[in-house]
């Protein structure tokens, strides 16, 4: 297996050599490098930023293309939206019990986008956020979760998110954030990225595959939050091994709105690919013993 593990090493041992070169360069220039945090100020080291950038995009220059950051279509969104309340209506729910305290009834053209944007502008008013038509909010759109396709529900979590606070004064809708989950700045991403790119360097011989793979997965994951689409950890975790494009440099990642392809560095190109092999002949060993057994 570790001889295996060559050519993901190969590509860490470049990439951590051109970046040794790019901090030689970066040193030895020192506050004249122009448009960056310490520039003209002899006393700020600008390379720990610098260097941060270059692991969290995996490319010695952190710059990519500009790309579409408009979301892939759905077409759920725009199918109507009176077929899926009538359905709801019919499971005969508590929250139903008072038709005049639930949310409005969408008119027969409505999509569901048009729909769930007036209810969202209705809460606004002191009529629209009490709490019987939150109750029955609440359960139409976990009713449109269980009916649209995982890939489909962008809207709804951008507008009612799943765990989401309502303000009882303005009625604004937030996402609650679990307990758990904080931002973390950039040289401490950078931190986990290098630890993992040292286990796989440098680890014992049965913990640099796992490391391996969860750089990989991290490097998807940072891709995903730069797309800007909502997803979750799931769909990202469960990445397809196909998703790497013909196209040079193209990640497809899976969102909220559907797949949506991602540019990415030569570096990270290369890792990848030399991941999926490693995955492909992993997978075919595993077939292979299993025939013989």
């Amino acid at each position: 297996m570790n001889n295996q593990l060559e050519p993901l090493k190969d590509i860490l041992r470049d990439f951590l050599s051109q970046m040794k070169g790019k901090e030689e360069i970066w040193k030895s220039s020192g506050a004249n490098i122009a448009g960056t945090p310490g520039f003209g100020d002899a006393n700020i080291d600008a390379w720990p930023r610098k260097e941060a950038l270059c692991w969290i995009f995996a490319d010695l220059y952190d710059h990519f293309p500009k790309f579409n950051r408009t979301p892939p279509t759905v077409e759920a969104t725009k199918e109507l939206a009176k077929p899926y309340y009538d359905d709801w209506l019919e499971l005969n729910l508590d929250v139903q019990d008072y038709m005049k305290r639930i949310i409005q009834k969408p008119n027969s053209n409505d999509t569901l986008e048009t729909y769930l944007e007036r209810i969202s502008c209705e809460m606004k008013t002191k009529k629209g956020r009490t709490s019987s038509k939150i109750l029955s909010l609440r359960s139409f759109t976990a009713y449109l979760r269980d009916q649209l396709p995982q890939e489909e529900r962008g809207l709804i979590e951008e507008i009612f998110p799943e765990e989401m606070r309502v303000d009882k004064r303005t009625g604004k809708i937030s996402r609650i954030a679990p307990a758990t989950a904080y931002p973390i700045d950039l040289y401490l991403v950078a931190q986990i990225l290098q630890r993992l790119a040292k286990m796989l360097l440098e680890g014992r011989p049965n913990a640099q595959l796992v490391a391996a793979e969860a750089l990989g997965l991290a490097w998807i994951c940072l891709i995903s939050a730069r797309r800007r689409l909502p997803t979750q950890f799931n769909l990202v975790s469960q990445i397809s091994i196909n998703c790497l494009t013909h196209r040079q440099s193209l990640v497809v990642i899976p969102t909220l709105y559907g797949h949506a392809a991602m540019p990415m560095s030569s570096t990270l190109n290369q890792y990848l690919n030399a991941l999926k092999t490693l995955a492909l002949a992993v997978e075919t060993t595993y077939f292979s013993q299993k025939q013989e057994v």
